[in-house]
């Protein structure tokens, strides 16, 4: 049998469908055509894939990691910078909560 490589390409819906329909009712698909899976390169694919996927899992967090840093060095800076403030304020009388609601 001769071995029919086939190309990508852009085609429309109707092509595509034309085409399904005549391999379909061939049923071995295109006449005189060997079709086989190879099964090589998909596999390989998919491996590839796979450490793709993981390493993008892996930079999302690791920058999820980064930003809850940021914001906890942030914040903690912030009650530094106003640590004479908070005291004063609890002196005063005021609670825990009436401190956290000015900030």
């Amino acid at each position: 049998m001769t071995r029919v490589r086939w190309r990508r390409q852009t085609m429309t819906a109707g092509t595509a469908l034309r085409i399904f329909f005549d391999c379909a009712a061939n049923q071995t698909g295109v006449a005189g055509a060997d079709v086989r899976v190879i099964r090589r390169v998909a596999e390989g694919e998919g491996a590839i894939l796979t450490r793709v996927r993981t390493l993008l899992w892996l930079v999302t967090f690791a920058s999820l990691l980064a930003a809850a840093l940021a914001v906890g060095a942030s914040s903690a800076a912030s009650v530094i910078e106003r640590r004479t403030e908070i005291g004063l304020m609890k002196a005063l009388g005021a609670g825990s909560g009436t401190v956290a609601f000015c900030w």
